[in-house]
């Protein structure tokens, strides 16, 4: 299982300050909509799931407007970080992934 979070960061984690804070993706309905055209998924307003013939993704959009990150919880067989790699680049952002501790290239 892989867990993170897509957001906007410069570098690498040991390089932000500790006041931090991701720049936003943008407004919440934008988000929301582009997310639905890249998964081809309906969200219930927070969350979907999209289920690949390689795995299960699910993105969860927090809560702010404008949204400054969505976290991640997949599934995947590890030849399945397209779409996931597709959604960061669309936002021009990154994937922080928990189990490494820092940013990673997909």
């Amino acid at each position: 299982m892989r867990i993170g979070l897509i957001c906007r960061a410069d570098g690498k984690v040991a390089g932000l300050p500790k006041d931090w804070r991701p720049c936003p993706l943008g407004a919440r309905s934008d988000v929301v909509q582009r997310l639905q055209d890249l998964t081809a998924s309906r969200f219930d307003g927070r969350v979907v799931s999209v289920e690949t013939e390689c795995g299960v993704l699910e993105l969860t959009v927090d809560d702010a407007d404008p949204v400054e990150s969505v976290s991640v919880r997949a599934l995947l067989s590890s030849d399945a970080t397209g779409l996931l790699r597709r959604i960061c680049e669309s936002f021009g952002a990154q994937y922080y992934d928990s189990e490494e501790g820092d940013f990673i290239e997909l």
